[in-house]
């Protein structure tokens, strides 16, 4: 994000298993209610980039600072 941040980038098959047990398209909705979904293509909640070998992939980019107990209060 170029403001020091670190994000998480998961595929979707990694933000799966992390999340394993939950319906997918509800964690999806509740990271973006959240406000962590740091970046996104318009109209998505991922963001296609390129790997260091020239393939384009979709990527979700996590800030857990949103979801942090501190960011609530």
């Amino acid at each position: 994000l170029g403001d020091g941040k670190l994000l998480y980038l998961f595929t979707s098959g990694a933000l799966k298993e992390a999340t394993k047990g939950y319906d997918f398209p509800r964690v999806l909705k509740a990271l973006d209610q959240a406000g962590a979904l740091a970046e996104t293509d318009y109209g998505k909640r991922s963001k296609k980039v390129r790997t260091p070998d020239g393939r384009p992939t979709s990527l979700y980019h996590i800030d857990l600072d949103k979801l942090s107990d501190e960011q609530q209060q």
